[in-house]
């Protein structure tokens, strides 16, 4: 899958972080949203739903055609527990300024173990949008 972006941000995410208990964020409340596309299947509105930027990036039949597969093996999604949040000025080789890093520990029907899950956002007309999304 693409995920590129989100790999330099995964191990200041893993240093830094720590499970909130305050109220999520709204760049998790979209983190979230967002995941839930993937998780229903709609492959063509998450690519909808993303930043500008991911979609000058990445075209709608390339995002479908890569994505699609590999997470319709995970199978449906029966749990995603926040790891926690980091906030970034900039990401190495992404254009632009103010993102955010959220990580989960999610579990799949096809998967044995939990995996993580990144979905790195960055500020896109005012709002948080998706930039890059990451499983391992």
């Amino acid at each position: 899958m693409r995920f590129g972006a989100a790999i330099a941000g995964m191990s200041l995410l893993m240093a830094a972080s720590s499970v909130q208990a305050a109220a999520p964020s709204a760049g998790v409340a979209e983190a979230r949203r967002w995941a839930g596309l993937m998780d229903r299947g709609a492959y063509e509105q998450s690519w909808l739903e993303a930043s500008e930027v991911f979609r000058q990036q990445t075209t709608k039949d390339a995002w479908v055609g890569t994505v699609g597969p590999i997470r319709d093996r995970f199978g449906a999604m029966s749990e995603r527990n926040l790891i926690g949040e980091v906030d970034a000025d900039t990401l190495s080789g992404v254009p632009g300024r103010g993102f955010k890093i959220v990580n989960f520990y999610s579990k799949f029907a096809g998967e044995p173990e939990r995996v993580l899950e990144s979905v790195v956002l960055m500020r896109d007309h005012g709002a948080w949008k998706v930039q890059d999304y990451y499983v391992k």
